[in-house]
């Protein structure tokens, strides 16, 4: 086991989250909402949609004690887990670096399924940090297209720097 402690976490905008003691939905008795958090928490609720974690051991087996590890957890301040529940972070990774793990390995599975191809057209919809994450590994095959489509405008930025064609979808 190791006693963990954050140093950052990615919040995420995958729902609203109910204030502390709010009941849980019967819907979400069904399913933990992420790994090592019980489908049903004695009728209140942590936060079931943010679980990247980047933080520190600060006790554990010697080989783990100080170093900084990824875990997916719900984010709390301090928690403990099984020491296989830790990956090390390579030295000189930067903590906010390494928190994009989960969402990185998202995308390789996406396009695990996706299977592009060259010559490929490959539309990317949401502009969010999963939708990046995916949009920015076909941008790097040769012969495929990628458009990333938000209804933000805003996130042309992001398109433009991931070097994909952008558009927004009005939902009309």
């Amino acid at each position: 086991m190791v006693r963990f402690s954050r140093q950052v976490c990615i919040p995420s905008a995958a729902g609203h989250v109910p204030p502390a003691g709010a009941p849980i939905p019967q819907e979400d008795h069904d399913e933990p909402p992420c790994p090592r958090v019980p489908a049903a928490l004695s009728g209140y609720r942590r936060d079931p949609y943010g679980y990247l974690n980047v933080g520190v051991v600060e006790q554990g087996p010697a080989e783990l004690a100080g170093r900084a590890v990824f875990c997916l957890y719900p984010h709390q301040t301090h928690y403990v887990v099984p020491a296989t529940a830790v990956t090390r972070v390579p030295e000189g990774v930067p903590a906010r670096r390494a928190v994009l793990a989960g969402t990185v390995e998202t995308a390789v599975n996406a396009l695990w399924d996706a299977a592009p191809l060259v010559g490929d057209r490959i539309a990317v919809v949401g502009g969010g940090m999963v939708g990046c994450s995916v949009a920015a590994l076909p941008a790097r095959f040769p012969g495929v297209r990628v458009q990333l489509v938000d209804t933000d405008p805003a996130r042309a930025g992001a398109a433009a720097a991931l070097g994909v064609d952008f558009c927004t979808a009005t939902g009309g």
